[in-house]
């Protein structure tokens, strides 16, 4: 993290999670540690950079002993959490610079996002801290085209109605909110059960059975840049402060139609700036 700030002068960003099973149990990690990892983490990243000197702490996995990083800390880079959990919400707004989820798997609706930062807000001033100097991000899956009928193509593709099904929601059972019949089993989640390696074919039969396309618009933001920024401009009037577009396009394109995907994430930034 030292490292990527330095070298950009200070201009560096590091969202941080729980932990996702897929990206821990196959390399020895459990995943059920994943918050209290995190906990460390952020309490280490304080102790070294808001003190000159050596560093004692004693964490839950990590104990450090006259720990000193030196001149290695010649730009402070900024730390986020990433997810919207009771816990993370709790030390993202104690020791964290930002939070950011996904949207609209996260907060369905700019009103959703509106309570919950107004939340997140009042949470930091009651621990004496300054809520405009805190960031909300939003990681906003989309499919971007001119074309409203290569759109409702790629809504169609099994790859983007999985997509949506895994992450469209984050928790299954909003689906019902919509009035949809959530397309994974109650209870399962893709960061607590999602491991890409040990999914069996009929369980991904069974997912795609129920995940339509209206499901996968639902699941994501959808249409040229212009009409996407007018669904994503709420969100930032509702204190969104960073935005992450992902546009699912490129990934069941054409070559020669995905090598155009760039430039509409940018000309819908372009939109966003405006």
């Amino acid at each position: 993290m030292l490292t990527f700030a330095n070298i950009t002068g200070g201009n560096a960003m590091f969202q941080i999670g729980g932990g996702e099973v897929k990206q821990t149990k196959p390399y020895g990690w459990k995943r059920s540690e994943g918050l209290t990892r995190l906990e460390d983490l952020v309490k280490a990243f304080h102790a070294f950079l808001d003190n000159d000197g050596p560093i004692n702490l004693d964490g839950h996995h990590w104990k450090f002993e006259k720990a000193y990083l030196g001149s290695a800390k010649q730009h402070r880079p900024k730390l986020w959490g990433l997810g919207g959990g009771p816990k993370l919400i709790d030390l993202c707004t104690t020791y964290a610079d930002g939070i950011a989820v996904a949207v609209p798997s996260v907060w369905p609706t700019p009103e959703q996002a509106k309570n919950q930062i107004s939340a997140i807000k009042a949470n930091l001033r009651s621990k004496g801290r300054d809520p405009e100097q805190f960031g909300f991000g939003m990681w906003a899956p989309m499919m971007l085209h001119e074309d409203a009928e290569v759109i409702n193509r790629g809504l169609n593709n099994p790859l983007v109605r999985w997509m949506a099904a895994m992450f469209g929601r984050v928790d299954g059972a909003d689906w019902k909110k919509e009035g949809l019949e959530s397309p994974v089993p109650e209870g399962w989640t893709y960061y607590q059960k999602l491991l890409p390696y040990d999914t069996s074919s009929e369980f991904v039969h069974q997912v795609l059975s129920k995940a339509d396309a209206t499901l996968a618009r639902k699941g994501m933001f959808a249409g040229t840049p212009r009409q996407v920024a007018e669904m994503m401009r709420p969100y930032i009037d509702a204190g969104a402060t960073w935005v992450m577009p992902v546009d699912y396009m490129p990934l069941i394109s054409t070559p020669e139609d995905a090598a155009k995907s760039l430039a509409r994430s940018i000309e819908l930034c372009g939109y966003l700036k405006g």
